[in-house]
């Protein structure tokens, strides 16, 4: 995984899940604002994504290059070993869509790509880990980040340690994604020591209100985190993710997210 972010533990990463509803120009200048150099783009779900419809790989280049702000990544579609139609079981077909969006990844910028697995169970825990083996095998100059996602075969720290097992390759790694950690009561910090030089991203929720003490019902919670990182020699990228209320009216708060976060990781 390339290594971001200097001495320090990273410049932040500006998710598009902040405000989903911004065409990629717009979401940009508010990431510009908030002093923020690295983004991270999502294929799904956002009207910033590179596949929108008025939208081409030429122009999301030139676009990142004006702003002067660089790709961290892109979140692509799920590993679900499914067709997106028919729910049909078929590894084969979505790995095909998946090697689309790792093509699509290299062409805006980015080896490093990031994806969720698929519905709770033991066919879709099975086709992740084949799909991951093979995508391994099969695209080698790719960083490949797996998203731990309550409701999904892959959410718990028991899911980590036999995916980690069967995939040793370094260029696999897992994001901590402190929301989801809190969704399905799972110790984020005892998470993230087990995971140790596996952890590729962190990503920060921005919630409603960025109050640790009532959002985290711990105020300690998110700077043991950090603490515990600094102890790992952590590089990879911070993101700051998700928002409840529409960018018009939370800048303010986002950018007092930014600044709380930016403290822990100095």
């Amino acid at each position: 995984m390339e290594v971001l972010g200097g001495d320090t533990i990273v410049q932040l990463t500006f998710s598009t899940t902040v405000c989903p509803k911004l065409l990629l120009p717009q979401a940009l200048s508010v990431a510009k604002s908030l002093e923020f150099r690295r983004i991270q783009l999502e294929r799904s779900n956002s009207a910033s994504s590179p596949i929108h419809e008025d939208t081409s790989v030429r122009m999301v280049r030139e676009r990142l290059s004006s702003a002067e702000i660089e790709l961290s990544g892109l979140t692509i579609r799920s590993l679900t070993g499914r067709k997106a139609d028919s729910n049909e079981r078929n590894l084969a077909y979505n790995l095909r869509q998946i090697e689309w969006d790792i093509h699509l990844a290299r062409a805006i910028g980015t080896k490093n790509i990031a994806f969720c697995g698929g519905v709770v169970g033991s066919e879709g825990f099975e086709d992740l880990v084949e799909g991951i083996k093979s995508l391994i095998n099969r695209v080698p100059d790719v960083n490949m980040v797996l998203i731990n996602k309550e409701g999904s075969c892959f959410n718990n720290l028991d899911d980590a340690r036999v995916v980690l097992s069967e995939i040793q390759d370094p260029r696999f790694q897992i994001r901590i994604d402190t929301d989801e950690f809190l969704a399905s009561g799972e110790d984020v910090v005892e998470y993230t020591a087990a995971i140790g030089d596996r952890i590729g991203e962190v990503a920060i929720g921005c919630g409603h209100k960025f109050d640790i003490e009532k959002e985290y019902k711990n105020e300690n919670l998110i700077n043991d985190l950090f603490v515990r990182l600094k102890s790992l020699n952590f590089k990879g990228p911070v993101i700051i993710q998700k928002n409840s209320l529409p960018i018009e009216e939370s800048i303010d708060f986002v950018r007092e997210v930014r600044g709380k976060i930016q403290k822990l990781i100095s």
